[in-house]
């Protein structure tokens, strides 16, 4: 699990929407609500996390979705001139034996994350942070690493997203579990 405010803070520049995929406790959403931000959004998979969102925040507009369906649903309402920080989970809770799902995408959905805002978003000055690298890729992160990343690797984290590379810089950052950070380039 990553920390929003470890990442957040040296990022952050003009964006005025948080999207979030994977609620789970609120902790993304509590972070973001320090910021300016004029929406924010955010989806859980698993309905007791969505249930006791729903109790605990009016403001902020929540999904009970996967996180595909929920990205799909929710970029073609946010006009291109927006600027929106995403905050992705790089795995659903359930990883960790909260639920058994097997479909490989809703396990560990972000590379199909980063497809969607790809497709949707492109051309878009948009900030991306992408949490539990460890998932894919061997490193010295300060939570330590994991028995065997997925079969991803490194080819995950760059040779997958050069498309990103004329409009983005991609960064890893070891701290925590690891990030993946596309910031926009010439920003």
């Amino acid at each position: 699990m990553g920390f929003l405010h470890t990442v957040l803070p040296e990022y952050y520049n003009k964006e005025t929407i948080f999207v979030e995929t994977g609620t789970y406790l609120g902790g993304g959403i509590d972070y973001a609500l320090n910021f300016p931000f004029k929406r924010i959004a955010s989806c859980e998979l698993l309905k007791n996390y969505y249930d006791l969102a729903k109790l605990k925040y009016n403001s902020v507009e929540l999904y009970h979705s996967n996180s595909t369906d929920f990205l799909k649903d929710i970029l073609p309402t946010i006009p291109k001139e927006d600027r929106i920080v995403f905050w992705l989970d790089a795995h659903y809770p359930g990883l960790y034996g909260d639920v058994k799902i097997e479909d490989i995408d809703t396990i560990f959905p972000l590379e199909r994350e980063l497809e969607i805002i790809y497709n949707h978003r492109k051309d878009c000055k948009d900030l991306i942070l992408c949490d539990d690298l460890r998932i894919y890729i061997q490193a010295n992160f300060q939570g330590g690493n994991i028995d065997t990343p997925i079969q991803k690797g490194t080819i995950f984290a760059f040779e997958s997203f050069n498309q990103w590379l004329t409009t983005h810089n991609i960064i890893t950052d070891i701290r925590d579990e690891g990030y993946l950070i596309f910031r926009p380039k010439n920003d």
